[in-house]
């Protein structure tokens, strides 16, 4: 069902957001992307928390994805109480980047952009998380497109009950995907380990101490990619 796993270092924590809210209140612009498209625009669903880790954050697993919670977890801190988790790496980066932000604070966001380049060349930046996207095959992709499509036109011609029948169709189609994703994820909750404590390299060996990492993690069901381009992905 999955043609693709792929792993990469996340920088836009606030991806997800964007695309969980974009919809409007036409439901959906007509494009020249076609069905794909037209139904994405309406907006992509919340994300659901995930992992082994989540309660000692004061979150359970299947729970929708606040954007404050979302944020601060993102930034090292808990949800609830606001207090820093773990020791931030200190790389230089943020201290250059408030430099080069105060020496130019009317500057555009194009600008603050451009900043952030250059005080990524000069230290390497911590990234707040790790994005692994699970993207599914074109026919699946085709399938949903599909279905999102025809709850978009039954709801611009005020079909109320087709309406209601492709939204349960999506619905249902949507959380097969979505557990696909989840087993996928399991497997890497259940192998993933952390190291914790002082290690010291002798010959090309590292010696210290593994513990489970308890995973945190966020699954998002999304329909287009970043480019706009038609496919089913589940991110976390």
């Amino acid at each position: 069902m999955a043609n693709q796993v792929s792993f990469s270092p996340g920088h836009d924590p606030e991806y997800p957001l964007r695309s969980a809210r974009r919809a409007g209140p036409d439901g959906g612009e007509r494009t020249a992307g076609g069905y794909y498209i037209n139904a994405a625009q309406k907006g992509e669903p919340p994300g659901v928390w995930f992992g082994s880790g989540l309660a000692a954050l004061g979150l359970r697993e299947g729970q929708e994805v606040h954007p404050d919670d979302h944020l601060k977890v993102l930034d090292q801190r808990h949800p609830r109480t606001g207090e820093s988790l773990g020791r931030r790496p200190d790389t230089g980066y943020a201290k250059t980047l408030a430099r080069l932000r105060a020496s130019e604070p009317h500057r555009t966001v194009a600008r603050d952009q451009e900043l952030q380049r250059v005080a990524a060349q000069q230290h390497r930046p911590a990234r707040p998380y790790t994005d692994c996207t699970v993207r599914y095959s074109k026919s699946v992709s085709v399938v949903h497109g599909s279905i999102r499509e025809n709850a978009r036109q039954a709801a611009l011609a005020g079909d109320l009950s087709a309406e209601a029948h492709w939204a349960d169709v999506q619905a249902r189609f949507a959380q097969v995907e979505l557990h696909g994703a989840m087993a996928a994820m399991r497997r890497l909750d259940e192998w993933a380990m952390t190291r914790v404590g002082t290690f010291r390299q002798i010959d090309d060996q590292q010696f210290g101490r593994y513990e489970p990492a308890g995973l945190v993690a966020n699954l998002w069901l999304q329909g287009t990619s970043r480019d706009g381009d038609p496919t089913i992905t589940s991110t976390a």
